[in-house]
């Protein structure tokens, strides 16, 4: 009787209590760190925070309410509508289904701040939202930064391991604001297609057994997708780790699974801190096979990271066997190097600015957050902080086996970033290259008289560990430029300087032609009027010039070489104005 006064005494007050939520309508959208072209991209750029309104009948709280309803066991999906916007474009009402979302730590009930899974086809099996099914929406509780997911799931991304994106949005249910969430792709079918990937089998490790390779785990690891009955290949690799490491390890696990893949994700835990993952408590991973019969494993449930550094050497059953075996162990050295080299590229820390900017309103009006404002800044200064200390500590820790390119450019010049292209001018058909390298024991192989063909040209760069002995080969781009020319041919008055707006006209769609080029040169013919001296005739074509000059420089164009000539002309009064540019 008295859960009973308390649910109605919920939908009373969700009722009385409608808050009006921060709105992006209108507002123009920064899409700098969103990925992806598929329509889905829109919902999962972290800086903006969408609206997701949640109506529920009594009966769904009620039974998202039960008594078997726990972070071990989320309950069956239960009817509720869906609406509000996305990138401030209204959508819904939907007919979705819901239940609670969270684990060990995160789980709330629905008075609390509570976290979600929306089924968007729940009635119909047609029904999307921007190419999505299911929706994720965590709570944050373990976050208060709100920020670690995002940028811990942008880094695995980047490095190649197939993840999920994140976005935001603030939650209500019946009206009463549920305060912001993060919006996290769900691990599915669609999320591996967009990465090439068509799965086989989709397994999840984690809560309650936190399973690892071992023969009495098998049926401790849940099957998402594929065969619930057969698990011969699950069976398999775990057959493998039963052995231990041997002589065919290494043969024998690259059967079954993709290695180079596997400790990226490893190093990516590490060096994120994620002690809540598979290396270090065999918790909040995915197995995924792959059509080519090979798993990959999937990081899950980042929140906790940038706390805290880890032992890089030391960790669960297939990590330590890998870390047993020589040809892994190299894989691994690699796959750190990778990490901290991209975590460095990306500039986390600024992404975690940049998103903060955007969220901390929603988070500061949160009224179910479990945290006071003040707490705010606190932990989010610390996780950017964690993220310079994790770059400075890995490129040190690698140094002995860091065969990574810094910069790159032509012999003599300065260099530039590994990831940019050098332009060089037309004329340049040959080159040479130097670079630098990361790590203060390698060296870089000179590149001497390298052929160039017009356009982009791919080069090889060969960077050397002196200690370690490793090397690595970095494709630069060195882009030839083409050469163009226009001309344009205007009418000149007598003996006048001035240009007719027609001739002005022609002069200015000269130097939109021009503008963003390179080396531009400027040739202006003139014939001389009849009966006009020499040097006057060129005195007069000076001065038709500088007003030439005058109106391609409003385009950026300063000429690398300007020539005038006095000579034959295609009607007396006509001047010929070339302009050449290499782009």
């Amino acid at each position: 009787m008295v859960f009973l006064k308390r649910a109605v005494a919920l939908i009373i007050g969700l009722a009385l209590t409608s808050i009006a939520l921060p709105s992006l309508a209108g507002a123009s959208i920064n899409t700098q760190y969103v990925e992806g072209t598929d329509a889905a991209a829109a919902m999962y750029n972290p800086l903006v925070v969408n609206q997701f309104n949640l109506t529920m009948p009594q009966s769904t709280i009620d039974g998202l309410n039960g008594s078997t309803n726990y972070w071990g066991d989320e309950g069956p999906y239960l009817p509720a509508k869906l609406s509000g916007t996305v990138n401030g474009v209204a959508f819904g009402p939907l007919d979705v289904g819901v239940h609670l979302k969270g684990a060990w730590g995160s789980w709330r009930n629905i008075y609390g701040k509570a976290g979600f899974k929306i089924k968007v086809d729940f009635n119909n099996k047609t029904q999307n939202l921007y190419g999505v099914t299911k929706l994720t929406l965590n709570n944050m509780v373990q976050d208060h930064s709100s920020l670690h997911e995002t940028m811990s799931y942008r880094l695995f991304r980047a490095v190649g391991v197939p993840t999920a994106r994140t976005g935001y949005a603030n939650v209500s249910v019946n009206g009463q604001n549920y305060g912001l969430h993060l919006n996290i792709e769900t691990i599915d079918t669609k999320l591996l297609k967009r990465w090439g990937i068509t799965p086989l089998h989709i397994y999840k490790g984690g809560v309650p057994s936190f399973p690892d390779f071992v023969p009495n785990d098998l049926s401790k690891f849940v099957v998402d997708q594929g065969s619930t009955s057969d698990k011969s290949d699950l069976n398999a690799l775990i057959a493998i780790v039963g052995r231990g490491n041997g002589v065919n390890w290494f043969r024998d696990m690259s059967a079954v699974a993709d290695l180079k893949e596997m400790t990226l994700d490893w190093a990516g835990e590490k060096f994120t801190g994620h002690w809540d993952g598979y290396v270090n408590n065999h918790n909040n991973f995915f197995l995924v096979k792959r059509s080519d019969l090979k798993f990959i494993m999937l990081p899950w449930g980042m929140d906790q990271t940038w706390n805290t550094g880890l032992n890089y050497w030391e960790g669960a059953l297939l990590f330590n066997q890998c870390l047993g075996d020589s040809q892994c162990l190299a894989l691994y050295k690699q796959a750190i190097v990778q990490v901290v080299h991209t975590a460095q590229d990306l500039n986390l820390p600024q992404l975690s600015r940049d998103t903060a900017t955007v969220i901390n309103p929603s988070l500061l009006a949160d009224p179910k957050k479990e945290f006071g404002n003040g707490e705010i800044p606190s932990v989010q200064y610390p996780a950017r902080d964690m993220v310079l200390s994790q770059i400075q500590n890995g490129l040190s820790m690698t140094s002995g086996y860091d065969a990574t390119l810094n910069t790159f450019g032509q012999a003599g010049q300065p260099g530039i970033a590994k990831t940019e292209t050098l332009r060089v001018s037309n004329q340049t058909t040959t080159i040479n290259l130097t670079g630098t390298a990361s790590s203060p024991n390698s060296w870089v192989a000179q590149i001497v008289g390298a052929a160039l063909k017009v356009g982009e040209n791919a080069i090889p760069m060969v960077v050397t560990n002196s200690v370690g002995l490793v090397s690595q080969t970095t494709m630069v781009k060195v882009y030839r430029m083409a050469l163009f020319s226009k001309t344009a041919n205007i009418a000149a008055s007598g003996t006048s300087t001035a240009l007719s707006s027609v001739s002005i006209k022609a002069i200015n769609a000269l130097g939109e032609l021009g503008t963003g080029a390179n080396h531009h040169t400027v040739s202006i013919r003139m014939q001389s009027p009849a009966g006009m001296a020499a040097k006057t005739a060129l005195n007069l074509l000076k001065a038709r010039a500088l007003k030439i000059e005058t109106i391609l420089a409003s385009h950026g164009i300063q000429p690398e070489k300007i020539t005038l000539i006095v000579g034959s002309v295609k009607g007396s009064n006509t001047l010929a104005v070339t302009l050449g540019y290499q782009r």
